[in-house]
């Protein structure tokens, strides 16, 4: 049977509202990069809007599994085998989503972007997961894989620049490298479903916030640059 996590009872509903949290966290953070790239044309932050609206629209898929899970009245033990097809559907897309917009944001981490890399990443984490007896253990293990190597990244700007703007997502990147990394253990304790859901809304908060910051002075440059109208 492949065991995709175990559910505490009392935690019912209230993930749903956790995932839905994080869609709209990381479609927040998509918005303030695509705004920071109207204004600042740096490419590295068109290519973060684009890796973390795949993340969100993953994060409302999975939201809508969960809420499937609640009407179907299934056990705390969410296994493939007791989804039906509509959640088998919402699973794989959620899956597909996500390691998408994790190899986007890797593939951003790297100083010249050939073309070619980005399918190289996409196929490569595809296939390990295709492969893969153990389908839940897989992807969170590869998410964990590829939110280090970002982290990775982001440790290294901050010892360069030393920013806080940096620093905050860099932090956020550990929360969400942990919360990846706990969800291995969400098919073994239940405790651990819930420690992993905290992980990410902390993580992506911190990077919502970071972008915030960013943008704030950046829109007051800007407006004061545009002419005024006699």
């Amino acid at each position: 049977m492949s065991g995709l996590y175990i559910i505490p009872r009392w935690f019912f509903g209230f993930d749903v509202v956790l995932e839905l949290l994080f869609g709209v966290a990381t479609l927040a953070v998509a918005l303030y990069a695509f705004r920071i790239y109207s204004i600042s044309r740096e490419r590295q932050c068109q290519t973060l809007g684009v890796g973390f609206l795949s993340i969100s629209l993953a994060y409302f898929v999975w939201a809508g599994v969960s809420l499937l899970l609640i009407i179907e009245n299934s056990t705390g033990s969410v296994s493939l085998e007791q989804l039906t097809r509509t959640g088998l559907v919402g699973v794989f897309s959620y899956v597909f989503l996500s390691l998408i917009g994790l190899s986007v944001l890797v593939y951003m981490t790297f100083p010249s972007r050939p073309k070619r890399l980005f399918p190289l990443i996409g196929t490569l984490v595809l296939l390990v997961l295709i492969f893969s007896r153990q389908k839940s253990l897989a992807f969170y293990f590869v998410s964990a894989f590829l939110t280090f190597f970002v982290l990775s990244h982001y440790v290294q700007k901050y010892t360069r620049s030393r920013r806080t703007t940096t620093f905050l997502v860099m932090l956020g990147f550990v929360f969400i490298f942990l919360g990846m990394l706990d969800f291995t253990l969400a098919s073994v304790r239940e405790v651990h479903y819930v420690i992993g859901h905290v992980l990410l809304l902390i993580g992506y908060m911190l990077v919502m916030a970071s972008l915030l910051v960013v943008l704030v002075p950046l829109r007051r440059t800007w407006h004061a640059k545009e002419p005024v109208s006699k």
